[in-house]
């Protein structure tokens, strides 16, 4: 049971990986909000998702024209799930709304986090078992995989780890993809820049990737392509504009076609976001830069990657609004720049 959003389920795959690993015949099903089941559906990991959506739910269950019918809706859900009969369910969320999903499965063992690991404490009464990550496991992702304990996977390599775009049911999209957006075989290294971000607080201004931009194609080394997420035309627009030579944008991809993209590209630069994530998970390189949330529990865990980060006091608040805004503030064009070069000698 991992309902969302994008970020926190590209933190569930390697759990579900060494799962598929040790249990190669067994059905393992995924519990997904529908808005996030995208990027999962097809995965060679799992045998098949469940799509809730508990956002409409609490909308319509309130309206009496629509009462019983989102009733209906749960309870068929709630049936599907029963009639599987899991021999194990396991709650990487940690919320009450997961706990509740976890505990109506009747699975013969429910697995969770222990209380000082939950978001909401009160998930801790839905789960029968409850794992407390070793000290040790400090990443968002080793803490995803202590709860494989539960079912008695003790030991791993995270190194055995390999993602490719079959994981995300996206390979056959990939020649299709590459010449929509008109991505030819590379001269140059590929340089891609996605600076949305779902909170506010981690949106880096945007005059700063304009001097950044400038900064990397002073060298005839690197091609630039600026990635749009959905409702981010204004931002990227503000960027173009900040400009004087064009640079080309890719907008209105898919989930599984931005999987594409950020497997084609060489280096990602970008905040604490999901398209960071999925991209380190692919293996591609990436500049993380990081304001309210830490890059020690939310950092780039796969490839190469460096992190662009100014710790203050207030540091990790992990605050979705905020009237002061210093940790990125303090970032300048020149930080990410250099990070920049350190990468590139790297790679």
């Amino acid at each position: 049971v991992r309902l969302g959003a994008l970020g926190d389920i590209i933190h569930t795959i390697p759990s579900a990986y060494f799962l598929r690993k040790k249990f190669p015949t067994s059905r393992i099903d995924w519990i997904v909000e529908k808005r996030s089941s995208e990027l999962i559906r097809g995965s060679s990991l799992i045998n098949s998702i469940i799509e809730i959506d508990t956002k409409k739910w609490r909308k319509e269950i309130l309206n009496p024209a629509s009462t019983f019918s989102t009733i209906r809706e749960i309870s068929q859900i709630i049936k599907l799930i029963r009639k599987r009969q899991y021999d194990a369910a396991i709650d990487f969320q940690g919320l009450i709304k997961s706990g509740i999903i976890t505990y109506l499965s009747k699975a013969k063992k429910t697995i969770g986090f222990n209380k000082k690991h939950l978001r909401e404490p009160m998930n801790f009464y839905f789960i029968k078992e409850h794992i407390s990550p070793d000290k040790k496991d400090v990443h968002i992702i080793e803490k995803n995989l202590s709860l494989l304990k539960g079912i008695g996977i003790d030991s791993y390599n995270v190194e055995d780890f390999k993602a490719d775009l079959s994981i995300f049911g996206a390979e056959s999209l990939k020649e299709k993809t590459l010449n929509k957006y008109n991505l030819k075989p590379k001269e140059q290294t590929i340089v891609g820049i996605y600076p949305g971000g779902g909170w506010q607080t981690k949106l880096l201004e945007t005059f700063k990737y304009a001097e950044l931009i400038r900064k990397i194609c002073n060298s005839n080394r690197f091609e630039i392509l600026l990635i749009e997420g959905k409702d981010e035309r204004e931002l990227t627009s503000k960027i173009l504009q900040n400009l004087k030579n064009p640079i080309q944008c890719i907008r209105n991809t898919s989930i599984k076609e931005l999987a594409v993209v950020l497997s084609y590209i060489d280096i990602l630069i970008g905040p604490d976001t999901g398209p960071l994530h999925l991209a380190s998970i692919l293996g591609t390189p990436t500049i993380g830069i990081y304001g309210p949330s830490s890059p020690r529990r939310n950092g780039p865990y796969w490839g190469k990657h460096k992190v662009v980060y100014k710790e203050f006091p207030c540091s990790n608040c992990y605050k979705r609004k905020c009237n002061d805004m210093r940790c990125l503030k303090e970032i300048s064009a020149e930080d990410i720049y250099k990070a920049f070069n350190e990468l590139v000698d790297e790679v």
